[in-house]
């Protein structure tokens, strides 16, 4: 199997996110001969310059990080031959120059991509299993690292593609940033490429996130979540599964649940069907109580139905999710409705989350314990795994009640 379909995710119920992302098996394609033997020489170039840097005990480990994203890159696309595409050998000499470039400046102490402008490459060494992980953070136009100011960040999750690795995603960051009038951070985290933002990916952003607050003034009560097609699934999964953490949550089209996505007929073994309620973003529904959910879709895309139907079980619930719809429009990001999608969420994020200790009043479900926090709720237990486990009712001062 494909290297990047299966060596980036967390083993468990992986099989689940490859039946769910519908994944696309590409063969091997490797650079020219001549082209690969001077890569593979600038490679190595830049390989001894991270070794040298790494024994320098005075260099930050983020910023190291910053510099071997490039040189993982690099290093990966020649070992798996993923140059799926002529102009990926281009880019890869490229992305090698900005290595070398970022490498010199950090031993010379002059690293000049922590002045930001426009949108730049950050990277940081994951928890999972130490390996370096890049993410594209664009600035507003008035940017002042040094200001007291605390800055809203949008986290936008990029659609598959199939074709991505760490080059392309270096090269072409999928997130369109914001213009001079935003007041934003713009998030775009690479997650382990096509993964349905499940398992590692969804590790992914939680640790983009807390890499951009250890570097950058953010504010935490205004951190919206967004994204389409596969983004859109994953939006809708982190969104609904960590409901404390957005002050709001964008999801258009992509997936909620595995025997409609698929249209799988037959039932899956109970083994396997219960399972799913880790992964079905529908079962969580109930959770848009708590955090304000808008999305959005093409009137002739057939992943529409994944936000009617989550529309349909929110009202079920007595929970209300707008839903803008281009009727003309297909499987495609930017559509007329988007505008009023991105204005919604706009309005949610000057509002912001309710400030410590939260929401008084919330309504939380959770079928595992590995999603088991809102507000100020932790559940440490369930009665029975994969079976819903809800919670309703609140708080005042000087008094619990619950419902």
């Amino acid at each position: 199997m494909h290297r990047s379909l299966c060596s980036r995710f967390v083993p468990a119920l992986a099989f689940f996110a490859l039946l769910l992302s519908a994944p696309v098996i590409l063969s091997a394609q490797d650079a020219p001969p001549a082209d690969r033997k001077k890569l593979e020489a600038e490679l190595q170039e830049l390989q001894q310059q991270i070794q040298a840097l790494k024994q320098n005990p005075q260099i930050e480990r983020s910023l190291l990080a910053d510099v071997e994203i490039y040189g993982k890159a690099a290093e990966w696309i020649l070992r798996h031959k993923e140059f799926y595409k002529p102009q990926y050998v281009k880019e890869t000499y490229q992305v090698l120059e900005t290595g070398r470039q970022r490498a010199s400046q950090l031993a010379a102490g002059k690293p000049e991509w922590t002045d930001p402008k426009g949108t730049v490459l950050f990277g940081y060494y994951s928890k999972i299993d130490g390996s370096v992980q890049p993410y594209a953070l664009t600035f507003p136009a008035d940017f002042k690292q040094k200001s007291s100011q605390r800055w809203p960040l949008h986290v936008e999750l990029h659609g598959r593609g199939g074709k991505r690795n760490e080059v392309f995603f270096i090269m072409h960051p999928n997130g369109r940033g914001p213009r001079k009038d935003h007041d934003w951070l713009h998030l775009d985290p690479f997650g382990r490429t096509d993964n349905g933002w499940r398992w590692s990916g969804e590790v992914d952003v939680h640790e983009a996130i807390a890499d951009v607050k250890k570097r950058f003034l953010i504010d935490k009560q205004r951190i919206t979540l967004r994204g389409f097609s596969m983004g859109g699934a994953g939006a809708w999964h982190l969104g609904l599964h960590y409901p404390s953490e957005w002050c709001g949550v964008g999801p258009g089209a992509g997936f909620v649940d595995f025997y409609q996505y698929q249209n799988h007929k037959e039932k899956l073994p109970p083994y396997q069907d219960k399972t799913l309620h880790i992964y079905d973003s529908i079962d969580y529904a109930l959770n848009a109580a708590d955090v304000p959910v808008v999305t959005y879709g093409g009137g002739k895309d057939k992943q529409l139905v994944s936000s009617t139907r989550m529309v349909e079980k929110a009202e079920e619930l007595d929970i209300k999710i707008p839903l803008y719809i281009s009727p003309e429009a297909a499987h495609q990001s930017r559509m007329p409705a988007y505008q009023n999608f991105l204005a919604q969420l706009l309005k949610i994020s000057k509002e912001g989350r309710p400030a410590w200790p939260g929401r008084k009043q919330i309504r939380f479900i959770t079928y595992t314990p590995k999603f088991n926090e809102c507000e100020w709720l932790n559940i440490e237990e369930l009665d029975q795994m994969y079976e819903p486990t809800t919670v309703e009712g609140g708080w005042m001062r000087n008094q619990e009640f619950w419902s």
